[in-house]
């Protein structure tokens, strides 16, 4: 608004007005003169004027009259009106500012009160116009950062969603404080089968926690869909957020790998809280403490990928939260707590554990706003035999009887000790047409093969250790050691696309450095496939169409059908 003002003159004594109107244009202001209150109605909806000066007594129409008509005419727009008025009464003075008037000055009125009351009007329309452009900018700012919220949410959903979040074994939900959320829950299988579940809790809340962990969905998706092993997992992670995030910002992370066919559950769990396996029972048989710092707090060699397994000895359920669960508090300044978070799940039944503590939880919260993001993630552990046969008939493909495929790679002890080798291999064979029906029967073959051919091969690691929990802690306690120590051997993997009696098969070889071992009493034993260990022969013998051992047992070969129509 510019500094002059309109300003609507009313009044039925020709002298009155103009004098008026010149001490208006003294002032620099437009002035616009009616002699009563309809010509001022008039006036005033022609020219929206910025003040008005009403006389009271007018012939037809008063000044009270004409003012609530005027006031009427935009409710929504403020334009001072002062009333002039010989009557000094208190019942006339409240009577004008009853039907919309802002002052009353009795007549005659002093030049320089007017002169005032002009200034004074003129200080609260700059005012008024400031505020007015200030409420416009944040309209427009307002339905920017609705706009930024639609399409960043809208981004976040797509990077983070994922088959695996469908998993019939898991069940997780998250509750935002704001409209973004700085929790992050993520699940995929391998192709091993093996279910990856992340619950990770970025520093703060809102859309700034949102980035923090933004980057950790696809390298999450990406390495478990090619079977990397935990700690790699973790590692990458870790490294993603170290190099990304500010000094400032980190990521408190639970990673959960349940392979329900090893009857295993381990967790590596950076900073967020307690995890626990607890029973069908409701009896908590393993706790999973948080042994190492949040994701992006150190880099490269400080980073401690080292994981805590569990042996499944009975079904149940693993429970993973973030602290905004315990922290939640209600409109008394209550905690949640883990004391009442751990009995709602102790006693409901395990079918419905999961929708007790969400229901627990509004209780509790009853309407409160929560000051911190709430993530709740429940995977069922050991309750469903796990099905091996994984082939599958699928669409036919045009295939040529010379489409052969080979692949050797042949791997030294300081490329096993830090080459995640079955990920790599695969990486290739899935290149090859028509296997990608066949790729978690094929990277159980790869990896049980290779796994056995280093820790049996070269680690010399006693598979009859892993028969108890406490032996297979001490299986990978002395495997680790071993394989910090190796310095010499090496393992030969190949893979190969060609026919055999018949059939399009894939190939495969494992050949270890290492003295063998007495097969032929473990191939007689095959058929029972009783026991747990026997060098993963077991499952490799159910998954391939065929196995044969060479010389002293260091060296397999399996051969596993990948031609689209049954035979």
């Amino acid at each position: 608004m510019e500094n002059s003002l309109k300003i609507l003159i009313v009044d039925d004594v020709a002298e009155n007005r103009l004098l008026l109107s010149r001490l208006v244009k003294q002032m620099g202001h437009s002035p616009i003169m009616a002699s009563g209150g309809q010509e001022a109605i008039e006036l005033y909806a022609a020219d929206e004027p910025n003040m008005v000066f009403m006389d009271v007594m007018m012939p037809g129409m008063d000044g009270y009259e004409a003012t609530a008509r005027i006031k009427a005419l935009h409710p929504d727009r403020w334009v001072p009106v002062v009333f002039l008025s010989a009557l000094d009464s208190r019942d006339s003075m409240v009577k004008g500012l009853e039907v919309g008037g802002d002052d009353y000055l009795t007549k005659p009125v002093h030049f320089a009160t007017l002169k005032a009351k002009i200034d004074a009007m003129q200080r609260i329309f700059r005012l008024q116009e400031q505020i007015r452009q200030k409420s416009i900018e944040l309209e427009h700012y307002y339905f920017q950062a609705e706009e930024e919220k639609r399409i960043s949410a809208h981004l976040m959903r797509q990077m983070t969603d994922a088959d695996g979040l469908r998993d019939p074994s898991l069940k997780w939900r998250i509750f935002p404080a704001e409209h973004h959320s700085g929790d992050l829950i993520a699940a995929q299988r391998s192709p091993g089968q093996a279910l990856y579940a992340m619950l990770a809790d970025g520093t703060g809340h809102g859309l700034a926690a949102a980035i923090n962990v933004l980057p950790l969905p696809q390298i999450f998706y990406a390495m478990v869909s090619k079977g990397f092993p935990l700690s790699s997992v973790a590692r990458e992670l870790n490294q993603k957020a170290y190099d990304w995030l500010p000094v400032d910002r980190f990521v408190a992370a639970t990673i959960v790998v349940v392979n329900d066919r090893d009857q295993l559950v381990k967790v590596w769990n950076g900073g967020n809280p307690t995890a626990f396996f607890l029973s069908n029972d409701g009896e908590v048989l393993h706790r999973w403490v948080s042994r190492h710092t949040p994701l992006g707090v150190l880099g490269g060699d400080h980073f401690d990928s080292h994981w805590e397994a569990y042996t499944i000895v009975q079904p149940g359920q693993v429970v993973v939260v973030s602290d905004g669960l315990s922290e939640a508090e209600n409109r008394d300044g209550e905690f949640y707590g883990w004391e009442r978070m751990l009995s709602v799940l102790q006693q409901a039944p395990p079918a419905q554990r999961y929708d007790a503590l969400l229901a627990d939880l509004n209780r509790h919260l009853d309407g409160a706003e929560a000051r911190d993001d709430i993530s709740v993630m429940l995977i069922d552990v050991g309750s469903q035999q796990e099905e091996l046969a994984f082939a599958g008939v699928g669409q036919a493909q045009e295939e040529s009887a010379d489409d052969t495929w080979r692949i050797e790679l042949s791997f030294g002890a300081h490329e096993l000790r830090y080459f995640e080798v079955v990920p790599q291999v695969m990486s290739l064979v899935e290149k090859i047409s028509g296997i990608k029906p066949h790729v978690t029967s094929l990277f159980l073959i790869v990896s049980e093969l290779f796994n056995n051919a280093l820790d049996h091969g070269l680690l010399r690691l006693d598979s009859r250790l892993k028969n108890s929990p406490e032996g297979f802690e001490e299986y990978l306690a002395l495997r680790e050691q071993r394989m910090a120590a190796l310095t010499e051997g090496n393992i030969c993997v190949s893979c190969e696309r060609t026919v055999w009696q018949g059939r399009r098969v894939l190939r495969i070889r494992v050949k270890d450095s290492g003295n063998g071992f007495d097969y032929g009493a473990l191939l007689e034993d095959l058929a029972n496939n009783h026991r747990a260990y026997g060098r993963g022969l077991p499952l490799v013998k159910s998954l391939a169409t065929d196995m044969t051992f060479d010389g002293d047992g260091s060296e397999v070969w399996c051969c596993s059908a990948i031609d689209r129509l049954a035979p």
